[in-house]
């Protein structure tokens, strides 16, 4: 069990180091809107980032799991 929860940490750690370009891409697509959509789509896109990255992230561990 520990194991796991060192691959999971270092998967993580990784995809917190490369996360960055995530929140550059959505403030050049937000900055060619209005204020008020512009909150929307910075909300909406960290949100959806962040869910996705839970969701891959859980599969990469589980899929690492996998000898052979």
């Amino acid at each position: 069990m520990s194991e796991q929860i060192i691959i999971f940490s270092q998967i993580v750690l990784i995809d917190l180091v490369l996360a960055g370009d995530n929140e550059i891409i959505i403030g050049m697509v937000a900055s060619k809107f209005p204020a008020e959509q512009r909150k929307k789509i910075i909300f909406w896109g960290i949100g959806g980032a962040i869910i996705l990255r839970i969701i891959l992230t859980l599969l990469t561990a589980y899929l690492l799991q996998i000898t052979g």
